[in-house]
């Protein structure tokens, strides 16, 4: 073994993302795949943590999972140093037994400008030293490659609920992804917008707009079920809607596409409104999309627990018990401004888009 791997802290193909991994990884190569067998794979660790991402690449690498090693690669991009991501899935492919895709992908990134000495030595190893296919018949590897690539999808189902792309993607490029998850948060800023400039949202300005007069006044009042859903009462108030918006419309759409995602926070905000009636609170107005995004958010929970080869990954538990955590949140903010209209209001949301999702 080179020198470089006499402290796997320095190892150049992690850099600083987990020694344990690290460890790992020399482990494997020294005793064989073997190794990975009687290793506990995640420990105590956080799941959605990147110390547990780099212990699932070395695993996935080393089984020859190309790819749930692709999958891990582009989820740690940023933290990997330059030259690794080619080296954890030339790795996968030698032990796929892909070996001259492999050699291809290793002689591309040793011309890479800017590599350094320690991890052109590694591609260089790598090359000069392919890594043997894995050929294994025992069930308990069987067991072990179904449960790392459980877990990676499970990690990239979740990385789908996330502000980064909105943050770190062009428009145009998200604008084409998710195009009616882009058009819905645009369409709430543009309401606002268009408040302001019609002198600001007062009670009876929002009356008259379309807000949810809570009693209803007669039947004219069932076109206030659509009508409220743009209109909001301060930029703090439309900031939260469109933060969720963009962050569960993205994962909703992905699964229901274009349609079904606007069908479902339509739904889920018309029911919100008829939740707020059924509430009986007294005189008030409603506005919002708190609702229709609270939809969204039910047909994310949804989604998630209807997932039932993933369901019993630690990365799906943390994420459901996440996202649980967040409705209880809403909750307990609802009861503590005794926003009874709301309230009823958020809870219909979120039951609309659990049924819609699971049953619709």
């Amino acid at each position: 073994m080179s020198g470089s791997l006499a402290s796997p802290e320095l190892d150049p193909t992690l850099g600083g993302l987990a020694s344990e991994a690290a460890a790992l990884d020399l482990r494997v190569r020294r005793q064989g795949p073997g190794a990975l067998l009687t290793h506990r794979l995640g420990g105590a660790r956080w799941p959605l943590s990147r110390a547990t991402a780099a212990e699932l690449l070395v695993v996935a690498a080393h089984l020859g999972l190309v790819d749930a090693t692709a999958s891990l690669v582009a989820e740690l991009r940023a933290e990997l140093p330059l030259g690794a991501a080619a080296y954890w899935r030339s790795v996968a492919l030698q032990r796929a037994d892909r070996a001259k895709r492999a050699a291809r992908r290793l002689d591309l990134a040793m011309t890479l400008p800017g590599l350094g000495p320690a991890m052109r030595h590694r591609l260089e190893r790598r090359r000069a030293s392919p890594l043997a296919p894995i050929v294994q018949s025992d069930p308990a590897w069987h067991r072990l490659v179904a449960q790392v690539e459980k877990r990676v999808e499970a990690r990239r189902l979740l990385a789908s609920l996330s502000l980064q792309p909105w943050v770190t993607v062009s428009p145009a490029v998200l604008s084409a992804r998710s195009p009616m998850t882009f058009a819905l948060a645009t369409m709430l800023l543009a309401g606002y917008g268009i408040e302001r400039l019609l002198g600001g949202p007062t009670p009876e300005r929002l009356l008259r707009w379309g807000a949810l007069r809570v009693p209803p006044e007669g039947l004219g009042d069932l076109v206030r079920l659509v009508g409220y859903l743009p209109l909001h009462a301060n930029a703090l108030h439309l900031s939260m809607n469109v933060l969720v918006t963009l962050i569960f419309g993205r994962f909703v759409e992905s699964r229901r596409g274009p349609r079904g995602t606007l069908s479902l926070w339509v739904m889920s905000g018309v029911l919100a409104g008829v939740a707020s009636w059924a509430s009986r609170p007294g005189v008030t107005l409603v506005v919002g999309a708190s609702g229709a995004a609270m939809g969204l958010v039910g047909a994310s929970i949804a989604t998630l627990v209807g997932e039932p080869r993933l369901r019993k990954t630690p990365e799906l538990r943390v994420g459901a018990l996440l996202l649980t955590g967040l409705v209880l949140l809403q909750a307990g903010l609802d009861l503590a401004a005794a926003q009874r209209a709301s309230a009823a209001a958020h809870l219909g949301g979120l039951v609309a888009g659990l049924v819609l999702a699971r049953f619709g």
